[in-house]
């Protein structure tokens, strides 16, 4: 009698758990828990960025387009040699300060790499298709490769069919361990009488059995289910719950009454600050060598931290127009949270090529979708001098499609400049005003009608901006030095903000 074919799930739906994922750096994979892993991307001792794309970009790569092992291998080989992360050598482990000789790329590794992100992400896929279709096929058949390589425990678990929501699925569904093959199989009543397969009455004998693990990079012992490796012992479709109660949190107080809401909505000023000094202190220790503070060390550190937990670089900001619009999508990627960029692409945004001296944002208008007017390099000048522009007109967007975010920094500049009289900011023909009390530039105390835009804009141009287009130098350097404040404020709303 022919048997059903193995559940398969269609490719986009294991794309799409993949790209939705943000980055994560770990020494060690002990260092890194279930949930961390589905919801980041992460290899161990790969500690930088390009290298973790460039690994990330390959397995996207192998889920996406079928591509095979030796196709993997045959593209990331190459890239890892050349940025020297390959074979053994010695690196500085983060947790104990010590060095140690360390196994880097190898042809080893990168079928683990390979095997381990291929199955884990169609592993995921078809769980999604699971509950999806579970009213109408509300079993699964535990399937397992029946040959020399398989564990003993997987053969004993061959055949066993169980209800969707059965608890075994919660520790037992696919893949059980590094280099598993098993998978299921997903079964109506009708499948059942059709290829005479039996209801289990009950799971595996043993199936609850546990043995402790001790994890000697955390230091705490964990009960791990007895046939399936330390790591393994989850579902895979199921274990980031944590995260989707905290999105479906989110829809019911935007739904509920108003003081409901208030009590849930974001922190206050004093809590951005407060975690904002802590992240800063961290940080400066980080980007401080013998003598010297380096604003460059204090970017790469905070682009890995932000991408580890906040899910930086894991979407590319969505907009539309001129040539200009790639420049700026490249120069937003990696520099805020996840969920920022993803409230930010739900409103419509171009960028238009403007003249050299000129630039600016246009909020959205009747049928028009708003637009950043970003400088160009026309003049011959540096792309580079202008990021910190392209920068500053991405979060006049971000400000007004997340007023929250916003409101901290005006909040910031009322108690600073309280009583304070309005004075010029700007020179020229065009004379501004505004209050200007402890900041870096004048300018970013600048009132327009009473409405203190530029202090978010600002202070995020501050931070990220390598060079200015002015005076070629970085302004993060004297911001740490006269205004920390500010840039606390910056801190705690980029690991503290969820719109």
């Amino acid at each position: 009698m022919p048997k059903p074919e193995v559940l398969d799930v269609p490719p986009e739906e294991a794309v799409r758990h993949f790209r939705s994922k943000g980055h994560h750096f770990g020494f060690d994979w002990r260092d890194t828990d279930a949930a961390l892993h589905v919801r980041s991307f992460t290899v161990a001792k790969a500690m930088r960025l390009d290298i973790l794309t460039d690994i990330r970009t390959a397995v996207d790569a192998a889920i996406a387009d079928g591509n095979t092992l030796q196709q993997f291998r045959d593209r990331l080989e190459p890239l890892l040699r050349k940025k020297g992360w390959w074979g053994q050598q010695l690196m500085t482990d983060p947790k104990t300060g010590e060095q140690r000789l360390v196994q880097l790329g190898s042809a080893r590794r990168l079928r683990t790499i390979f095997d381990t992100n291929l199955r884990m992400s169609y592993a995921r896929g078809r769980w999604e298709r699971i509950e999806r279709l579970k009213d109408r096929m509300p079993y699964l058949r535990y399937v397992a490769v029946e040959d020399s390589r398989t564990r003993p425990d997987h053969i004993r678990w061959h055949g066993a069919v169980l209800p969707v929501d059965h608890p075994f699925w919660k520790t037992h569904y696919p893949p059980n361990g590094w280099g598993c093959r098993c998978i299921v199989q997903q079964l109506s009543q009708d499948d059942l009488k059709r290829y005479g397969y039996g209801l289990s009455k009950a799971p595996p004998t043993g199936w609850n059995q546990t043995r402790p693990w001790l994890n000697k990079r955390t230091g705490q012992t964990v009960q791990v289910p007895v046939g399936i490796d330390p790591g393994f012992g989850h579902n895979v479709g199921t274990v980031d719950l944590v995260q989707q109660a905290t999105d479906h949190l989110k829809e019911k107080i935007g739904a509920a009454p108003k003081p409901l809401a208030q009590a849930f909505s974001a922190p206050d000023l004093d809590t951005y600050i407060t975690e904002g000094r802590r992240r800063r202190q961290e940080l400066v220790r980080q980007a401080t060598g013998n003598t010297r503070f380096s604003p460059e060390r204090f970017r790469l550190e905070l682009v890995k931290r932000l991408a580890q937990e906040r899910g930086a670089g894991a979407v590319t900001a969505d907009i539309k127009g001129a040539k200009v619009a790639a420049a700026v999508r490249n120069d937003i990627a990696g520099l805020f949270p996840r969920s920022w960029i993803e409230k930010a692409n739900q409103t419509p945004l171009r960028a238009v090529a403007a003249k050299i001296d000129r630039g600016g944002y246009r909020p959205q208008w009747q049928d028009q979708p708003a637009q950043i007017q970003a400088r160009t390099t026309n003049s011959g000048w540096l792309a580079a001098h202008w990021q910190g522009t392209r920068v500053h007109e991405y979060v006049h967007h971000l400000q007004t499609v997340m007023p929250d975010l916003n409101k901290p920094f005006v909040d910031l500049h009322r108690r600073r400049t309280k009583d304070e009289p309005l004075v010029p900011v700007t020179t020229g023909s065009n004379k501004e005003t505004g209050r200007i009390d402890r900041y870096h530039r004048p300018y970013q105390g600048r009132e327009y009608k009473g409405d203190p835009r530029e202090v978010i804009t600002m202070a995020f141009q501050d931070l990220w901006e390598k060079r200015s287009a002015l005076s070629k130098k970085s302004h993060l350097g004297n911001v740490v030095k006269d205004d920390p404040e500010m840039l606390d404020l910056v801190l705690g709303a980029l690991f503290k903000y969820d719109p």
